[in-house]
């Protein structure tokens, strides 16, 4: 008697850069380094390495405070990176975080 049992699928799991909280890929946004610099890889399938960051305003500045983007993406311009990951929660949360 061979039975064919499924085994429920579990969502991936990824650490924020920033706080160090673990949560499931969806609820993060992820950043990786393009060729314009660091882009905001909303579709998570970007080919390149990056780094996952709470939707939360506190783990973006924490982020660029502490200079881990830095180490991580060699970028030096911290104003405009923030603003545009502040408009990506933004959107995020008007989205219902989906």
């Amino acid at each position: 008697m061979n039975e064919n049992k499924t085994v429920p699928s579990r969502e991936p799991v990824r650490q924020c850069s920033a706080c160090f909280t673990h949560r499931t890929k969806k609820e993060l946004i992820r950043l990786t380094k393009g060729s314009d610099g660091v882009e905001i890889d909303a579709a998570q399938k970007n080919q390149s390495r990056g780094i996952y960051l709470c939707p939360d305003e506190k783990c973006i500045k924490k982020l660029i405070k502490t200079g881990r983007i830095k180490s991580r993406f060699g970028i030096f311009d911290d104003r405009e990176l923030e603003e545009r990951l502040l408009a990506c929660i933004k959107e995020k949360n008007r989205n219902g975080n989906s």
